[in-house]
């Protein structure tokens, strides 16, 4: 990931600004084109150096409220505000002078984690309590009964972590134990230092590696497998791009001889072709180093060794080929045999291949696909494999015995196994290895990576727990169930996973071969006390080809509530088809400040649920959610394009009122008494996607626009237009800082598959910092901090990026967070566990009844309804004399608001 340079990521942004800030109102059509005057290119190239200065950004938005109060003077809004949320309302004349806006350079990339597992064989250290896995451009070493990642190997570098080679193979030094060679897509061969993250040695062989291997007898000789290109000969005089793509690809064996740790020689001493094939799909070499077999699609080349030449010291290889029965995409040696994995998904065992005669082949079948893992086990005498089925199957080579481990989850790409043969870590295709106990059979842990699904092309519903700054996402399963991830993305590894839709694996359906639809969750809510959370899911029905229902798909609205002493999200509550049969949940959000939930669906309605409790002075009490109020915005039209209409709502900060964006209309509902208060058509003449409050302004994404919108003025603070390449939904992000005023938007650009990420402050339409990913995102989010500003996304590769203000040491910031609001007097963090409670010297008797403040006194204050309510300096001064410490006196009169 690299940041654009600011000069010109400005002029590219003042460009699409100066020539798209447009009003819609034809009558001022003088003013348009003055207002565009004024934000010409020109202007803004003289002073881009100086362009966050507080002089412009005063003259920008007080010209640009002022256009906007005329032009919007047509929506019918009549603001009757309470005084305490009109105090919410911030002006930038008014800020402090000595405040200085964050530039580009303040904000950086200060964690990376999260990513694939790269499709090879997870590697066991020789006290086998950490494993060694390959992801991207580094390896990550996991404990094997935590699942958290303790250490990294190889280059760092944040800036430029996704434009580093992948690593292609990794193989552990069985010299030293604590070293580890690693190979990439540009040829270097790495000898790497776990325990430090230290090079001891790169050699560059400048072609594509694909497969290494190392031998205990010999551990300064590398063998490698490496890809080549050749231009056809039709091509060989035009230029160099025709010649790539015209190309042929076929593998050369090379060994390398590298220099002894004592030789002060940094160059290879001696490099030898052994073998050219058209493919490759695996290389063994055995313990004496003297057979090496290849693997090719269509055949099988064993490689003996020979004395060596005296002319050039290179040795000699008698090379001999044995082709297959069918085609192969597997293989492994041992003493005696070479087992091979076909295309119909046998087992093939070749006898006396090694020596060099006629192969006796024997066959097992099991598997009805192609299988890719491969590995042996108690000195060859068992083989494991593992395929597509998620089902690991043991082998007897010599009776044919087999014996299963079912029901893995997922399709099994690679099985690693320790040295003494006690576990096996199978890597799954969804991004997650089980450690397996030989004795029992059974998983003794799993480490999960981000589990999205590759080639993901939709929104990923998430939200960042504000007690533990985890990231709670949808994990959407290709093969089985559909889970809640919860994930951290400061330890890199996940904290607990919650199974929201059960499902079996099932790959497809035997009519017409189509393929199975799976359940999504589609939002994700937390109550004000992370007590309770709020799923949506959906299941899209086959009504195509199986006609059972009118509608097409299933929704479920489910509550749950956290089991703090099991440490577990329980179902609380499953409401079917809330908004009507098929009817989709467009919205879903917490109250900030009560146990309320808020819905809004197609069907024409906004929903509130609160939490009911039965039987609540008896020990079996009955926790429910019920809708208590439904608010009709809309009538319900019988049209099927209906369905693809967008609703969406926000809460403000404290709970007054919910913002609902309806088509092309702003709705304003009172929290409490879920009323309409008012209503803003036509805003822009555009579709809403997303709405957010931020303080007294509300946020609007268009498909054409980015708006803020300021509740008391009922006006259009500021607006830019969006390129035509991000107007679908799937495209938009948007997250919000309530603490320093910010929000960041991020656009996905479908044609080019890359995606751009802006941080505005609420007040100004200039951006406080740009950045341009090379891939997509697909969830961002807001971590909440005391002392920075921080913002992460998930992108398509699964690696999630943390933005921030702070610099490296911005890690121990969080933790200190999490620290502070764990030492809160209320003690939040209890419901992930209690925390024992510290021995603190009594108190005096004074003191204690001097904390007691009864509820109904504060209600007195408190409970009223909005328009009635006092001023916030009223409600402080009073609120500290009832707990302001010593009490003058008993609270016992009555508070009078009548003016």
């Amino acid at each position: 990931m690299r940041q654009t340079d600011t000069d010109e990521s400005m002029e590219d942004f003042f460009d699409d600004y100066s020539k798209k800030s447009k009003f819609t109102d034809q009558e001022h059509s003088e003013e348009k084109t003055q207002n565009n005057e004024e934000h010409d290119i020109n202007e803004y190239e003289m002073q881009k150096d100086d362009i966050f200065s507080e002089k412009k950004e005063k003259e920008n938005v007080s010209s640009k409220t002022k256009t906007e109060n005329r032009n919007l003077s047509t929506i019918n809004v009549s603001v009757d505000l309470p005084e305490r949320f009109k105090s919410m309302k911030m002006d930038v004349l008014d800020e402090d002078k000595e405040k200085k806006e964050r530039s580009f350079s303040s904000w950086k990339v200060q964690n990376i984690s999260g990513g694939y597992f790269s499709n090879l064989t997870p590697i066991f250290t020789k006290d086998e309590k950490s494993i060694l896995v390959a992801i991207g451009s580094i390896v990550k070493i996991y404990n094997i009964k935590t699942g958290i990642c303790m250490q990294t190997i190889g280059n760092l570098d944040q800036e430029n972590y996704l434009y580093l080679p992948k690593i292609t193979a990794m193989k552990l030094d069985p010299s030293n134990e604590y070293r580890v060679y690693i190979a990439d897509e540009e040829g270097y061969i790495k000898l790497w230092d776990w325990t430090d993250n230290s090079l001891l040695r790169s050699r560059h062989t400048r072609k594509k590696i694909h497969y290494i291997s190392v031998q205990s007898s010999n551990p300064s000789c590398i063998y490698a497998v490496l890809e080549h290109h050749s231009p056809h000969p039709s091509n060989s005089h035009s230029s160099s791009v025709s010649i790539k793509s015209s190309s042929k690809k076929f593998y050369e064996v090379y060994s390398y001889t590298f220099p002894s740790f004592g030789s002060s020689s940094t160059k290879i001493i001696r490099s030898q072709r052994i073998l050219k094939c058209k493919t490759c799909i695996g290389m063994n070499i055995s313990d004496d180093e003297k057979t090496l077999v290849i693997g090719t699609i269509h055949s099988i080349y064993v490689c003996k060794k020979k004395e060596q030449n005296p002319k050039n010291h290179q040795k000699l290889w008698e090379i001999h080929k044995f082709d297959t029965r069918s085609p192969i995409s597997s293989l492994l040696m041992y003493d005696n045999y070479v087992a091979v994995g076909d295309h119909e998904g046998k087992l093939l065992i070749y006898y006396n291949i090694l020596n060099l005669e006629e192969p006796i082949v024997r066959i097992f079948h099991w598997h009805p696909h192609p299988f890719s893992a491969l590995s042996l086990i108690l000195e060859g005498s068992y083989i494991l494999t593992g395929g597509k089925e998620g089902v690991l199957v043991f082998w007897q080579i010599k009776t044919g015995n087999k014996q299963f481990l079912p029901r893995l989850g997922s399709p099994i790409n690679k099985i690693g196994v320790s040295r003494t043969n006690s576990f096996y870590a199978v890597l799954l295709e969804n991004n997650s290895i089980k450690i397996v106990n030989a004795i029992d059979l059974k998983i003794k842990s799993e480490i999960s990576g981000v589990q999205i699904g590759k080639d993901i092309s939709y929104r990923v519903p998430s939200i960042v727990h504000p007690i533990t700054k985890n990231i709670l996402f949808a994990s959407q399963s290709l093969f089985s169930s559909t889970f809640l991830q919860s994930y951290d993305v400061i330890k890199d590894y996940q904290t607990y996973k919650i199974e929201i839709i059960h499902a079996s694996h099932i790959e497809t359906l035997e009519k017409d071969d189509l393929e199975t639809p799976k359940p999504k969750i589609t939002h994700i809510s937390l109550s004000m006390d992370c007590l309770w959370m709020a799923t949506v899911d959906e299941w899209e029905l086959l009504n195509e080809y199986y006609d059972l229902y009118k509608e097409d798909r299933e929704i479920f609205l489910k509550f749950w509530k956290w089991d703090s002493s099991n440490k577990k999200w329980h179902l609380s509550t499953r409401i079917d088809s809330p908004h009507g049969l098929g009817k989709k949940i467009n919205g879903l959000n917490a109250s900030p400040n009560e146990k309320k939930f808020c819905t809004i669906g197609n069907d024409g309605s906004l929903k509130l649920w609160r939490l009911k409790i039965k039987n609540e002075n008896r020990t079996n009490k009955t926790e429910i959610w019920l809708c208590y109020k439904i608010i009709r915005y809309t009538r319900v039209l019988n049209d099927p394009f209906n369905k693809n209409e967008v609703f969406c709502i926000t809460w403000t900060l404290d709970g007054s009122m919910i913002i609902a964006g309806c088509n092309k209309i702003l709705l304003i509902v009172d929290g409490r008494l879920g009323t309409i208060r008012h209503t803003v058509n036509n805003l822009y003449m555009e579709r809403i996607l997303f709405v957010q409050a931020l303080g007294a302004f509300i946020i609007v994404i268009t498909k054409k626009y980015i708006l803020v919108w300021d509740i008391l003025t009922a006006t259009t603070k500021w607006y830019l237009s969006i390129p035509k390449v991000h107007h679908s939904l799937k495209d938009f992000h948007l997250a919000v800082d309530h603490t320093n005023q910010l929000f960041a938007v991020s656009f996905n650009n479908s044609k080019e598959h890359n995606s751009k990420l802006y941080i505005f402050k609420i007040t100004s339409p200039i951006p406080v910092f740009l950045q341009q990913h090379p891939h997509k995102i697909i969830a961002l989010n807001h971590i909440p901090s005391i002392s920075f500003s921080s913002f992460t996304f998930l992108d398509i590769f699964g690696y999630f990026f943390t933005l921030t203000t702070k610099d490296s040491t911005f890690i121990k910031d969080i933790e200190n967070d999490q620290t502070l609001i764990q030492e809160e007097k209320f003690k939040l963090s209890n419901i992930y566990g209690a925390i024992p409670d510290k021995k603190t010297a009594p108190l005096p008797e004074d003191d204690l009844q001097s904390k007691v403040v009864s509820i109904k006194a504060l209600s007195l204050l408190y409970d009223k309804p909005m328009y009635t309510m006092p001023s916030l300096e009223f409600l402080l001064e009073e609120t500290i004399k009832l707990i302001g410490e010593p009490p003058l006196e008993r609270f016992s009169k009555t508070l009078d608001f009548k003016t």
